[in-house]
């Protein structure tokens, strides 16, 4: 019969189970961090979230495996908007066509129904 599990054994295991809800490691002691890097991995709820919260430990093992591993965060694009082009003063006469083309007039929430005419009716008054 095997022994039953550690009291640290059992908290790992939960905190890899709820990894994502939490927002900063610094309470958890280094040797720790590393360890519980690794049941993240294997548990497959490593995200771009919980790897930039690992990062910011600071802890060297980390960023040892991290390197080793070839992981790296998540860059997302910044997509040019139209203030943006007016504001850098990019947009130029020949930009206004394209941007023609590509306006989508958006769709009506309510088309209009036709008005039914009220027809009056005259009551002679005697």
């Amino acid at each position: 019969m095997s022994p039953p599990p550690s009291l640290l054994d059992l908290t790992l295991v939960t905190a890899v189970v709820h990894i994502h809800r939490f927002s900063d490691l610094s309470s958890v002691p280094d040797y720790l961090v590393y360890e519980l890097f690794q049941k993240t991995l294997a548990a497959g709820k490593l995200n771009d979230h919980v790897l930039r919260m690992f990062l910011g430990t600071g802890n060297d093992e980390v960023f040892q495996l991290v390197e080793a591993l070839k992981i790296r965060p998540v860059i997302k694009p910044i997509l040019p908007t139209l203030c943006r082009m007016f504001r850098s003063g990019v947009l130029m006469q020949g930009h206004f066509e394209k941007l023609a083309i590509l306006r989508i007039s958006p769709l009506p929430l309510v088309q209009s129904l036709p008005q039914k005419t009220k027809t009056s009716t005259s009551v002679a008054s005697t």
